[in-house]
């Protein structure tokens, strides 16, 4: 559709050459999405999400035994199925991730259920997904998406009305930017309360989780480490020390050598390679013609008298 060689944007300007092609901003929102979703807890969570689904969904007795778990569990439910990932229609993970927080008690008890069966292969995977999706490293994401995606939903849904406004979109893509930014700015504040969230939806499972630790700017340094008291970690502070933050010196020696190995000096020796080497390197430093003739002189001769 977009390309500019063959694509339906190229065939529209051979007939109308005034048309101008402008994006897609549902797409443009989508392609977003799908890059800042691309950390791994991230990316898992909502791969385990999709597997729930698809594991519930290619079953009717399964479907059926997670039907009858939402109504004993959460009988003020307003759904009673999950919702298929989409892989190019973001709003479809929208609604499915939306609705697998809403549901989670109850798939929890349906996987409980189905973890009991005499089937071998149902019994195995509900045993493997009830163990995934009551982890702490799933429940956190869940939560953060889920709050994240509960301000990006409405926003992809007026970019694909009919009568969507230039205008009125771009001051409602500015809102949820404004909200984004004061969410990373109070980062400390907004994770809190998702942890809460999070730690009640374990303590309901039975499930402990810990308050991760906070890591400050390092402000002590390599001397205040006794050598004798930790050798070994001192010298990996060291190392750690001396690791450079790039490669951009070591690499401009072998540009010097460029420059000096020329195809006529292909024969020069290593000493003396090394020795012009240094002086194109470390131009900077100035070197006294009088103090080279004097050490040059002081060397023994190796002219070989026949």
């Amino acid at each position: 559709m977009s390309g500019y060689l063959h694509g339906a944007q190229e065939y529209i300007k051979k007939d109308f050459p005034m048309a101008l092609y402008v994006h897609c901003s549902a797409h443009s929102l989508n392609l977003a999405l799908a890059n800042a979703s691309s950390l791994p807890t991230i990316r898992n969570c909502i791969s385990t999400i999709q597997t729930v689904g698809t594991f519930f969904r290619s079953s009717a007795q399964r479907s059926e035994v997670l039907r009858i778990s939402i109504i004993e569990t959460l009988p003020q439910a307003r759904h009673s199925t999950l919702v298929a990932l989409c892989e190019t229609r973001w709003v479809y993970k929208h609604e499915s991730v939306l609705r697998f927080k809403e549901l989670y008690p109850a798939i929890i008890v349906a996987l409980e259920k189905l973890e009991s069966l005499i089937n071998k292969e149902t019994a195995q995977k509900s045993c493997q997904l009830l163990s995934s999706i009551k982890d702490a490293k799933f429940v956190i994401p869940l939560i953060i998406i889920e709050n994240i995606f509960s301000y990006t939903l409405t926003l992809c849904k007026q970019l694909q009305t009919i009568n969507a406004d230039l205008v009125e979109a771009c001051n409602h893509v500015d809102d949820v930017l404004a909200i984004l930014d004061e969410m990373r700015e109070n980062n400390n504040k907004h994770f809190s309360d998702m942890f809460s969230v999070a730690a009640i939806m374990m303590n309901k499972n039975k499930e402990e989780i810990d308050f991760p630790r906070f890591a400050n700017r390092q402000t002590q340094r390599l001397d205040n480490c006794n050598i004798l008291l930790f050798p070994n970690i001192w010298k990996l502070l060291q190392v750690l020390a001396t690791i450079p933050m790039s490669t951009a010196t070591p690499e401009r020696t072998f540009s010097s050598l460029k420059r000096l190995k020329t195809y006529l000096r292909n024969s020069t020796g290593e000493t003396r390679l090394n020795g012009l080497a240094l002086m194109s390197i470390h131009r900077e430093i100035n070197v006294d013609p009088e103090e080279v003739l004097n050490r040059f002189a002081k060397q023994s001769r190796r002219m070989m008298i026949l």
